[in-house]
């Protein structure tokens, strides 16, 4: 066990995943939330017989084939956690009654857009075919980056050249790439179709449903909370500690370093080191009353 004594301001996704690595390393960590449970935008309730669910629309990773569906087994979310992986992953309501169906399935997807605009046939191949792409790219990314050897930069390059070059290519932004359409039907709907902002990279819609195309962007059956408490079951498994209707009022500096925290009725927990892991405004401004700034 390392000596060092680390403290994580906040108990959502970020903070107990944080906490996890941390401790799975041999460090002493303890998570200080000001809410009654964790989860922080991850969670859910209950009222009236009705589940309100103000977390996941999909996780990616969900399924076997994603990068990161190893992180979600290791952080106790799989398989814990059941996901659902629909055939259509969204469904276009446009004024006139029409529907447009976005499938998961690139082959059935690519088809959908044919059947609306086969004057676009060779247009519409391109997009999926970059999809193929990422769907049936297979990282290398067994240890972080910045761990990585000369090797291990090679065999990630071996992998991932044809990924990096694909997002490359489609940096363009939606808006403008929906006038490359020759059908008015694509042209005058791109914004319920493509969905993301028109300024967006259409780099992301791909990466989206290359993502559902590999079964790996499902949403749990369930709720998003119960997602943040595998999270915290596992946390806790690994020796960790969160205090719940704990908020943080002040981050204690001595010397240029955090020494600690000061939490409700000002009392004082020492740190070695410690993570904010809630919005930067509150860290900065509110915890280190704009004292301190990030350079």
């Amino acid at each position: 066990m390392n000596s060092k004594k680390i403290i994580i301001i906040g108990s959502g996704i970020t903070g107990m995943s944080v906490g996890c690595y941390l401790q799975m390393n041999g460090y002493q960590t303890e998570i200080y939330e000001k809410e009654p449970k964790v989860g922080g935008l991850c969670t859910s309730w209950k009222k009236g017989g009705y589940t309100f669910d103000d977390g996941l629309t999909w996780l990616v990773g969900s399924g076997e084939r994603h990068i990161f569906n190893k992180f979600w087994k290791e952080l106790g979310v799989i398989p814990t956690i059941k996901f659902e992986h629909d055939e259509v992953y969204a469904k276009v309501y446009l004024k006139d009654g029409t529907e447009f169906n976005l499938y998961s399935n690139a082959e059935k997807l690519r088809d959908e857009f044919i059947r609306f605009a086969p004057e676009d046939e060779e247009l519409i191949n391109r997009i999926y075919s970059a999809i193929k792409v990422i769907s049936n790219s297979n990282l290398n990314l067994e240890k972080s980056p910045e761990l990585f050897t000369y090797e291990d930069f090679q065999v990630f390059k071996e992998t991932a050249g044809p990924y990096m070059k694909t997002v490359k290519e489609w940096e363009i932004k939606i808006k403008d790439f929906a006038q490359s359409f020759k059908s008015q039907f694509i042209r005058e709907n791109f914004k319920r179709i493509f969905w993301f902002n028109p300024d967006t990279y259409m780099a992301y819609f791909i990466l989206t449903l290359a993502w559902c195309d590999m079964g790996s962007c499902g949403y749990p059956l369930n709720s998003s909370i119960e997602l943040s408490e595998a999270i915290q079951r596992r946390y806790e498994q690994l020796g960790g500690k969160v205090y719940l209707k704990s908020p943080v009022e002040e981050i204690v500096v001595d010397n240029n370093q955090a020494s600690g925290i000061k939490i409700k009725k000002g009392e004082y927990k020492q740190a070695d080191l410690v993570i904010s892991a809630c919005d930067g405004y509150t860290t900065i401004y509110k915890m280190l009353n704009a004292k301190w700034s990030i350079c």
